[in-house]
This record gives structure tokens, sequence and C-alpha cells, in this order.
């Protein structure tokens, strides 16, 4: 599996915006790594959207958090009403 580097634009409890230099196929799955206000989180993403703003390089990716754990639901909730 191949590593890539993505920079998060929005989070939601549903799913994340990201912004990366290469597409991805929708409904591709992977592992999405970050660090939510000191807490380390990892968990399993599905693209669902791919687009490539015209007026910006790269593409916007859509994932949809895919079998979050209730307490990593709480971390990203209580990150996102801070």
């Amino acid at each position: 599996m191949a590593s890539r580097s993505v920079r998060i634009l929005d989070i939601s409890a549903g799913g994340v915006l990201l912004a990366s230099s290469v597409p991805a196929d929708v409904g591709t799955r992977g592992r999405l790594s970050l660090n939510i206000a000191g807490h380390p989180l990892a968990t399993d993403v599905e693209i669902r959207r791919v687009f490539a703003p015209p007026d910006q390089a790269g593409f916007r990716l859509g994932a949809m958090f895919v079998g979050l754990t209730r307490a990593q639901q709480d971390t990203i909730e209580r990150f996102t009403r801070a």
C-alpha cells in the first residue's frame, strides 16, 4: 500500500476534506493517521468525491470515515466544537 501526504481542509464526525497533489479513485479505501489536539487518531476512510479546483493546484478528496469507534467520534466532535 502506498503512503501519501495530504492536508486536512475540513473535518467533521462524518468525514474529512483533504487536499492532495494526486487524485484517488472514488471508492478507494485507505488509512488516515492524524493528531487532533494532542490525541493520535488513525481510522479507515473511503473516498467519496474527487475534484480539481480550477483556481488551485492539486485535488480535493472528500472522504467518509469507516468504522469509527465511539471514542474516535468523541475526539473529533470535541475538536470541531472547540
